[in-house]
């Protein structure tokens, strides 16, 4: 996963305060009767697609999330494990930078560093 922020390693604060944003939007959207077992557990029947879009688009960014880190921390099988932990680190960053300026609202500006 390339693509995927350079594979964790030069993520730009840019890059972090958007997924930031996006993160804080995704979860604002969210509407609490479509986290209802009834409607929640029916959204992927074909017929039920146009059910909880709210909590659909959540999954989604987050399924997408989750697979640039699997893919950047496994998909190199020449990776040693001190550069698969090291780059697990530096996920693990991006997500405190990510729940602390998009979950709570944030200041509008992130510390470097």
């Amino acid at each position: 996963c390339k693509t995927c922020w350079d594979q964790g390693l030069k993520i730009t604060w840019k890059r972090k305060r958007t997924m930031a944003v996006m993160n804080r939007h995704l979860f604002r959207a969210v509407l609490p009767f479509h986290c209802l077992g009834c409607i929640w557990s029916q959204r992927d029947k074909k017929e039920n697609q146009h059910m909880a879009p709210s909590v659909r688009a959540t999954v989604t960014q987050f399924n997408a999330v989750t697979s640039c880190v699997i893919t950047s921390v496994l998909g190199d099988l020449a990776m040693r494990i001190p550069q698969r932990a090291h780059l697990l680190e530096k996920w693990i960053q991006i997500a405190g930078v990510s729940q602390a300026e998009g979950w709570s609202g944030g200041s509008g500006k992130m510390k470097q560093g």
